[in-house]
Formats: C-alpha cells, structure tokens, sequence
C-alpha cells in the first residue's frame, strides 16, 4: 500500500510596498517641486506572492515638523517620481512625507524633507516717530551691507541717514542709530555734511563704507564702517563745485563697483556720471572724472548721450559695465569699464521707442527711474515711471552688449487670466542673490511685485503683487509701502 501526502507550502500574506526613499524638494515661489526614488520593496499581491506593483504615490505635507499624516489629505500624483504643488504661501516652511500604494496597501511615509518656499511675506514695518524710529521721513532709498548686518535707509526730508542691525539668522531688524545733516561727530569743528536730500545709499562689498548721495546739498557724503560691529563713523564729504568736484547736482544715485576700485554718481540736474576712485585697503576716494550728456567720445559724431536727468547708476558684477538711467532722455546710458584701470568709455544709448530689427520698438523706459543687473550678468532690468513699467534686457555676459528683450507694463493681460498689477510708477528694481527672483517698487501702486525668472534663461513671469493694506494670514493689514520708491534684497 502507498499512501501519498500532499501539504500546502504557506502563501504569503499581501502587503504594502516600502516607503520611499530619497525625497529632494526643489522651492520656487509658492510652489515646490518634489522628486524621490521608488521603493526597492514593491509588496505582495494577489494572494499568491506575486510581487506587487506601485500602482500611486501620495504627498502629505503641512508647516509643522514631524507631523503625523493621519488627518492630512495628500496630494496623490500617480505612478509618477515627481509632482509639483502650487497654491503655498510665500517665504514659508513646509514639511513633506511620501508613500507608495500597490493593491494591498499604502506604505509607510517617508522619512520627513523640508523646504522653504521662495518669495516674501510680510514681517513688520518701522516708521519715522515710532517707537523712537528717526530718520525715515521721506524714506528713499534702502541697502543692506554684504554680510547681511545691517540695513541702511536714506531720509529725504529728514536729510539723514538711519541705521538697522539685522539679525544674519532670522532677518528681524532692530532700529539702531540715525545721522542728520549738521550733526557732531566728536570732533571738534567737524559736522555730518552732505545728507541734505538724502536721495541713495550704497554700501561697498568690502563692508568698509557707506555712501550716500545728497540731491539737495549736491554731495557725496562718505561714512566708514566697522567690519565687525558694523558701527558707522562719518568720514568726509564731497560736494559739486568744490575742489574741482563736478557732477554731483541732483546727486540721485550712487553705486560701488563690485571690485572696490570705483564710486559713481548720478547728477540728475548736471545730467552727468561722477565718477570716484577709491583706494581697496583704506575706502578712501579720490574724485576722477565727470561724464556728461553731450560729451565728445572721440569718435567722430559721436558724442554721450542718455544722461539727461541721470537718475540711477548700475555696475554689473563683472565690472564690465556701467548703466545710467536718463529719466530726461527716457534712456539707458552704456559704458564699457576697464576692469583693471576702472576707467569709462561710453559705448552707446538705448532710448524709448528706438526701432528694433525685425520690427517693433523699445518700450518701457519712458521716465526711466531705476536700472539694476543681475548677479550672472545675464540681464539688466530699468524701471520706467511713467510707462508704469518694467523693460528686460539680455545682456551677452563676454562683451556686455545689451538687446532689449521684454516689457512687462501695468495692466497686461496674463495667460490664463489676470493682469500684471504694481507698477504704476515703477520706482525701483532688485533681483535676489540666487537670481530666482526680480522686484519691482511701485509708488502710485502702494506696492510691490514679484517676478519669477529662470536662472537658466533669464526668462520672467509674473508671480504676485503685495500691497498696502493687503490683508494678512493671521490677521493685520501690511503696512510700510504707500508711495514705495525702493527695494533691495539680502544676500541670504
């Protein structure tokens, strides 16, 4: 007799696949894109040990760190290894969990990533009088110094110059000191000069020195700046007609090259560049030369042009060049720089409604208000008041030459509805450190906007507009931006 025994081997039971692993999350404004690598483990299925099949990935998210992803609805984005969220605030951290699902189950989540989104959100405001704030009356012109220490206002109609610390790791401003035209120093039969009007301010990238130039008192008013406590010390004062100085009436705009070598100046009423030599070791200047509308350049019928109403000065990081708003000429002046002498050559004007090849026109520099670079040197952006205006330009980052690329105005339709809004009277121009991002200040808007711009091709797109009185997540109102003239960015 023989008897045959048969017995069923176990079948494994079904199950989840594993987590995720490797989540990176890449922030833009008000979004991020998520990527992250499938689980090697893909569970069982089907009673019978098959191996399963990732069938949908979801995203959990919230701003609280370590959160549990039971009450959270996710964002399920299918079979896919990345997926894009939209619609988040501004300038905050959010927190992020994957899993995966096969037909037996969802996995465990991820181990958690965080990002913050890109963009601003409103923090706080200072105002002249207020909570013994001075300085700010007619507040015109803003700047922050290199290492992120301190942030600069220039007064108008308080001629002077106030001065914030800012905290390098949260960015909360404290109000720390003010200097006023005719102030002591210390030293005897030696005053503050030079802050009547003070229309600008720039800080060198060394941190040695703050500048600032003074519309009503015609002048260059030099500071020195410790390094380390960023505690400022009036130094000098250079002012139009004296010592052979010239160039410095309607004193609107200063910059420094970024190698240290130069300070320029804006005369808006001697529609004129002012141009400094500074020495690297000690900050001190030594006044060069004055470049003005209707100069002869040495070529033959060539002469300078885009000066008239010199309103805002720019140098790219390169040193390469220097670009000078003409509000008068509704222009951008272009200069050629030598990075090694420092010294200005005048290369060429680019004026409103100049006519482009293959048709069209230059638009957007009618009272051309504010001109800024970008860090990789891939664009120049001018403000144009009274175009309501932003107007882009492509700039060739070997030989500087500029071609006018874009305007983005007041009011233009959007794809997909909308209208660009905030710049009636585009006042100002910044872009950010990681050239993510452009703003724009605009005073008759009460504003400010935000532009997204690829770092690859310069390319923007408008993202958002805040403005006074704008309601706040949480409650309050954002204060601080009627008739906004000036904008800057950190370099955190």
């Amino acid at each position: 007799m023989f008897i045959i025994g048969c017995e069923s081997a176990s079948t494994p039971a079904d199950k989840a696949p594993g987590a995720p692993t490797e989540v990176t999350v890449t922030p833009t404004v008000g979004e991020v894109t998520l990527i992250w690598v499938a689980p090697t483990d893909t569970g069982i299925i089907n009673g019978d040990g098959t191996a399963g099949t990732i069938t949908d990935y979801k995203v959990y998210y919230s701003t609280t760190q370590g959160f549990a992803i039971s009450g959270v609805t996710p964002q399920a984005v299918g079979s896919v290894l990345t997926t894009t969220i939209t619609g988040l605030s501004q300038g905050t951290t959010y927190y992020f969990k994957v899993t995966a699902s096969n037909a037996a189950g969802e996995s465990a989540p991820s181990e958690e990533a965080n990002t913050r989104t890109n963009g601003i959100m409103y923090s706080a405001v200072f105002k002249d009088g207020t909570g013994g704030v001075d300085g700010l009356d007619s507040a015109y012109s803003v700047a922050v110094s290199q290492d992120g220490k301190n942030v600069y206002v220039a007064g108008s109609l308080d001629d002077a110059l106030a001065v914030f610390d800012r905290d390098t790791s949260t960015g909360a401003l404290t109000y720390s000191a003010v200097f006023k035209d005719g102030d002591t120093t210390g030293t005897a039969g030696v005053n503050v000069d030079g802050l009547g009007g003070a229309y600008s301010v720039a800080v060198s990238l060394d941190g040695k020195n703050v500048y600032v130039a003074g519309n009503n008192d015609k002048a260059l008013a030099v500071f020195t700046r410790n390094t380390t406590s960023g505690a400022l010390t009036y130094s000098t004062v250079f002012k139009d007609g004296s010592g052979g100085v010239d160039g410095l009436s309607g004193a609107r705009s200063v910059a420094v090259s970024e190698d240290g070598k130069n300070v320029y100046v804006a005369g808006f009423f001697d529609v004129a560049l002012a141009v400094f030599d500074r020495d690297t070791s000690t900050g001190a200047l030594t006044y060069s030369t004055v470049i003005k509308d209707g100069n002869t350049t040495g070529t033959a019928g060539v002469n300078v042009d885009g000066l008239d109403g010199a309103n805002s000065v720019a140098v790219s990081e390169d040193g390469k060049n220097v670009y000078v708003t003409g509000f008068g000429d509704n222009a951008l002046a272009v200069f050629d720089r030598n990075t090694t002498s420092g010294a200005l050559s005048y290369s060429t004007v680019i004026k409103d409604g100049e006519d482009l090849t293959g048709g069209g026109n230059v638009d957007g520099l009618s009272a051309a208000w504010s001109v800024t670079v970008s860090l990789d040197g891939k664009n120049v952006y001018v403000a144009g008041a009274n175009d309501d205006a932003l107007a882009v330009f492509d700039r060739n980052t070997s030989t500087g030459a500029l071609t006018y690329s874009t305007v983005f105005k007041d009011g233009d339709a959007l794809t997909g509805g909308g209208n660009v809004d905030g710049l009636d009277s585009a006042y100002s121009v910044a872009v950010s450190e990681d050239g993510k991002n452009v703003y724009v200040a605009g005073a008759a808007d009460n504003a400010l906007v935000v532009f997204t711009r690829d770092t690859t091709t310069g390319a923007l797109s408008y993202s958002t507009v805040i403005k006074n009185g704008d309601t706040i997540t949480g409650g309050g109102n954002v204060d601080g931006l009627d008739g906004a003239t000036s904008v800057a960015v950190s370099r955190d």
